[in-house]
């Protein structure tokens, strides 16, 4: 009697077995196109007593490979971030007026007026040329200035993803702590993924099962069960731009410039980086072009004899020079105050058009190194380089992504062939168990029946 009673316990456990791993056969091949899915690998042991048992239900995974995935999401991040700020300010820029055309059109205004000083025409069209140069530079400049508050604006959507994320692993580390979950390891990984390309940084597993994710400044952003929130605020040492800090309780970490990788740092080393340094190159051009075309002439004299007045209205600084540059509304209203001419040699001197033109051709830009049509050349192109610069960088990123992925896949990925094939397996084993219970309950009966 107990020897057909332990029959009935091992046909039970065998057909117990191998239905858990139907189901787990099954989950896979409905799972093999879901991203970040870890194929799941049921571990069925031989019991001498017991026969076929179910152990746990593990992932195939590498967490090497896991790591140097973090690692290329967190360079992708923040190539991707940089690219595509960078390519957007160039398209705003070059979308603009020509500031190099425009330059070297106010000059020539200038050598028109030279060869008929005293012809109103020619005044006039200095005025025009020189408004239009005004409204390029006040474009460019506005171009530049969006292109950082963009920065700021993504930073913020940036902040509010990565707290997520931190909070999703937090989250996934407490449940796993009463239910070693697959699932849960999947969806875990998935945050810690997104996290790293939004912040860059590394997550491990510590010894209780846990996630912990930490930056390379020694910043912890997940501990187990604790989760850091990801702020920004202004910050009035920048501009008034957005610092980004990790808040958790009373401590308080600063990240904006220690940041490596991640979508965070893209937007910062854009910020703070090219779109700064274009802001200040254009601040610069127009305030060394106002003071040298405003020194030229105010050595000369208009058609009423008089010297002593500025083309532009003077600047204070290179600060914001680009934003702030005006034509001298005196000047404006009057063309025929224009310094064409030299004071005592009458209205038919034209030796401060002639001087004014001349600035054209020398090297009073850029740290005296470059005429002010070349400096415009060269503040351009020097964005176009970054943004080709970029560019490259992300083709290069996205390569090792994808690189990495298919390693991944190779190990962790689902082959639906593979699966079936697997299934297959376990359903003629459970028909198996079955046959073997019906015939245990059959010598069971006619036992009954015998007695």
């Amino acid at each position: 009697m107990a020897g057909l009673l332990g029959a009935f316990e091992l046909g039970a456990n065998a057909l117990f077995a191998q239905n858990e791993a139907i189901s787990v056969t099954g989950r896979n091949a409905a799972n093999a196109n879901t991203e970040g899915f870890s194929r799941e690998i049921v571990d069925l042991e031989s019991n001498r007593h017991l026969g076929i048992t179910v152990g746990l239900t593990r992932r195939s995974e590498d967490n090497l490979l896991a790591s140097r995935e973090r690692e290329a999401d967190g360079n992708r991040g923040r190539a991707t971030t940089l690219s595509t700020a960078l390519a957007a300010m160039e398209r705003n820029l070059v979308g603009r007026d020509n500031l190099p055309g425009n330059i070297a059109e106010l000059f020539g205004s200038f050598m028109e007026l030279a060869s008929a000083p005293m012809d109103d025409v020619r005044r006039s069209q200095v005025i025009s040329k020189a408004g239009a140069l005004v409204s390029t530079f006040h474009d460019v400049a506005n171009s530049a200035s969006q292109a950082r508050s963009g920065s700021d604006a993504r930073l913020v959507t940036w902040a509010a993803a990565a707290t997520e994320a931190a909070q999703e692993i937090a989250s996934a580390n407490r449940a796993l702590g009463t239910s070693p979950d697959p699932m849960l390891m999947d969806n875990r990984d998935k945050a810690a993924r997104k996290l790293a390309e939004i912040m860059g940084g590394q997550a491990r597993i510590d010894t209780d099962g846990k996630m912990r994710f930490v930056l390379p400044s020694g910043e912890v952003l997940v501990d187990g069960d604790r989760a850091v929130t990801i702020q920004t605020v202004v910050d009035a040492s920048n501009g008034n731009h957005l610092a980004v800090r990790a808040v958790d309780g009373q401590h308080v970490g600063v990240l904006t410039r220690s940041l490596e990788s991640g979508k965070i740092a893209g937007e910062i080393a854009f910020r703070d980086g090219t779109a700064a340094q274009t802001q200040q190159n254009l601040d610069r051009l127009a305030y060394d072009l106002a003071q040298s075309v405003n020194l030229v002439h105010a050595a000369h004299a208009g058609l009423d004899g008089v010297a002593g007045r500025n083309l532009f209205v003077p600047l204070g600084s290179p600060t914001g020079a680009a934003a702030a540059l005006q034509l001298n509304p005196t000047l404006t209203a009057n063309p025929r105050l224009i310094a064409a001419g030299t004071v005592g040699l009458g209205q038919t001197d034209n030796q401060g058009a002639v001087a004014l033109s001349a600035l054209k051709d020398q090297l009073l830009a850029g740290g005296n190194t470059r005429t002010f049509t070349d400096e415009a050349i060269f503040d351009l192109t020097t964005v176009g380089s970054a943004t080709k610069t970029a560019q490259g960088q992300l083709e290069l990123e996205s390569a090792r992504s994808d690189v990495l992925k298919s390693t991944r896949d190779s190990i962790s990925g689902v082959s639906v062939q593979e699966e079936m094939t697997h299934l297959a397996s376990y359903q003629h084993a459970a028909e198996a168990a079955q046959r073997f219970i019906a015939t245990v309950n059959s010598l069971f009966d006619s036992m009954l029946n015998k007695l």
